[in-house]
């Protein structure tokens, strides 16, 4: 197993609802935050699509993943209105959590 320490002015102790509104309040309000989940249910397939003038259009899609963190860089620069991600399937439970998305300019 891995060690690491990571220094921030908050730590949530679970993803679940709460924790996750939690984390986000916290981060809206300039803090930084650590958000610990102690069962690491992975989002096997899933695909990011994108809204532009009403209609939802894949980005890019999944499969077999196999990474807690999985970063995804786009070749061009994208311009929607809406952004989702769409669970396909998991690493065998019923659901997996989505805790964070990033999007950068």
């Amino acid at each position: 197993m891995k060690a690491e320490t990571i220094r921030t002015d908050i730590t949530v102790v679970g993803g679940g609802l709460a924790g996750v509104c939690a984390a986000v309040a916290a981060a809206r309000l300039g803090r930084t935050v650590a958000l610990v989940q102690n069962r690491p249910v992975l989002v096997r397939d899933y695909r990011v699509e994108v809204c532009r003038g009403g209609e939802w259009t894949v980005l890019l899609r999944e499969t077999d993943n196999r990474k807690r963190n999985r970063v995804h860089r786009l070749k061009q620069p994208v311009a929607a209105e809406q952004l989702r991600v769409v669970v396909e399937s998991t690493a065998g439970l019923k659901h997996a959590q989505i805790i964070e998305i990033r999007v950068y300019e």
